[in-house]
């Protein structure tokens, strides 16, 4: 069987580990945070979206400019690229405000950029180059002479490459992997986690359908929704990699086997494993 290594939580996300005296070995969870009221929620996700605007609409404004032509598509990648470590901290406060409510959501949002921003990129920047190939082939599939299978195949991989994404996209907003895990994870989770994709899938849908009834300049206003729901979708998914991979986490004191993994992987040691404590500055 083959193993990944475990990751260690991010560092304000202490778990506490196993009591080695105890009958059972498994650490006592820490008390339950209260629910947090309505007005601190709606005030959650209107500096959540702030800070969403504020680290990508310098970038995106200039989409409104396009002529969207295929020769503006490098241009049009590099200006998305903004959207995903802005994603990954908007996760990462979502997942503050379910634990720590009173750290509050400027000071979740940036730790979580400060946090996520270079994974992000690692994950964001390749998908993104991906989708964009894959929908230049398929909008110039329609004056070709190709069968129109080839756009059924174009969009199957369009749509399992963007949820491969969202996936990804979580992963390094929680927890620190070396980026060859964290793709391995994401697969994982696309191939037989069903919920959560099927939810990503729902979530693709939604924004879509947003574009096509609307228009895409309505989703940078709705960012604290779509990302709201990016991480309420997680949560199984959240739950499963913190109970098999996290150093100290409750019933996990070694690694699980994840098809597909090296077994070697477990013995790796290199700049990508330190904590985040030494990854990130201050």
């Amino acid at each position: 069987m083959t193993s990944v290594p475990a990751a260690d939580p991010r560092p304000e996300d202490p778990v506490q580990p196993a009591d080695p005296a105890g009958p059972a070995d498994v650490a006592e969870s820490p008390a339950p945070q209260p629910r947090p009221r309505a007005s601190v929620v709606a005030a959650w996700f209107v500096v959540v979206e702030a800070l969403f605007v504020l680290t990508t609409a310098p970038a995106l404004v200039w989409l409104l400019v396009l002529d969207w032509r295929a020769s503006d598509l490098p241009l049009a990648v590099a200006l998305l690229i903004p959207v995903g470590p802005a994603t990954a901290a908007s996760v990462f406060a979502w997942r503050k405000l379910a634990d720590e409510p009173d750290l509050g959501p400027v000071r979740a949002f940036w730790r979580g950029y400060r946090l996520d921003w270079a994974d992000a990129l690692r994950v964001w920047t390749p998908a993104l180059a991906v989708l964009a190939v894959l929908a230049v082939n398929l909008v110039n599939l329609r004056g070709s002479d190709l069968p129109a299978v080839f756009g059924v195949v174009g969009g199957v991989v369009a749509v399992i490459a963007l949820v491969w994404t969202g996936h990804a996209l979580v992963v390094v907003s929680l927890f620190s992997f070396r980026w060859r895990d964290v793709a391995r994870i994401g697969t994982f989770f696309l191939v037989f986690r069903w919920r959560p994709t099927l939810g990503l899938l729902a979530i693709a849908a939604l924004a879509g359908a947003v574009v096509v009834l609307v228009g895409a300049w309505l989703l940078l206003p709705l960012a604290s929704v779509l990302t709201f729901l990016l991480w309420w979708n997680a949560r199984p998914l959240v739950a499963e990699i913190h109970r098999r991979f996290v150093v100290g986490a409750p019933e996990a004191p070694q690694p699980k086997p994840w098809p597909g993994l090296d077994a070697a992987d477990a013995e790796e040691t290199g700049a990508d494993d330190a904590p985040d404590d030494a990854r990130a500055d201050g």
